[in-house]
């Protein structure tokens, strides 16, 4: 899969380092992503239920690799705005960095979240319905 871009928004709240640097915040997050190619693979088997064959995904594993990230998160450091302009600063001339620490549990999560849809679907509607021969 090839998406040209995905913008994000939403809350957070953090207290920690990010590549040994202390960082506190929270409030709100956007980010923009380009160029993300990602690619999905699925394990699945069928199950027999009520005469009717459904599947039911035991493994889905994704990688993905991004072209380019920006970040914006109001409200670091309590509100300072020269400490958090310097740190989206930092986040955005090392976001490289950051994403390829992030990545596993990234892959993880969205790999987790898409297994969950995957299986509501295909709880749902039998094979034959899903895929018509």
């Amino acid at each position: 899969m090839v998406l040209p871009s995905i913008s994000t928004a939403s809350n957070y709240e953090m207290e920690g380092k990010i590549l040994l640097l202390p960082i506190t915040g929270s409030g709100k997050s956007y980010g923009n992503y380009s160029d993300i190619s990602a690619t999905a693979t699925v394990k699945s088997e069928k199950v027999k239920r009520s005469g009717l064959l459904y599947y039911s995904v035991r493994n889905f594993d994704i990688n993905f690799d991004v072209g380019h990230a920006s970040v914006r998160m109001n409200n670091l450091f309590g509100g300072n705005k020269v400490a958090g302009d310097a740190m989206n600063a930092f986040l955005n001339e090392n976001w490289q960095l950051l994403f390829g620490e992030m990545k596993p549990h990234l892959e993880k999560t969205v790999a987790s979240v898409f297994k969950d849809i995957s299986n509501k679907i295909f709880e749902r509607f039998p094979v034959n319905d899903l895929f018509k021969p």
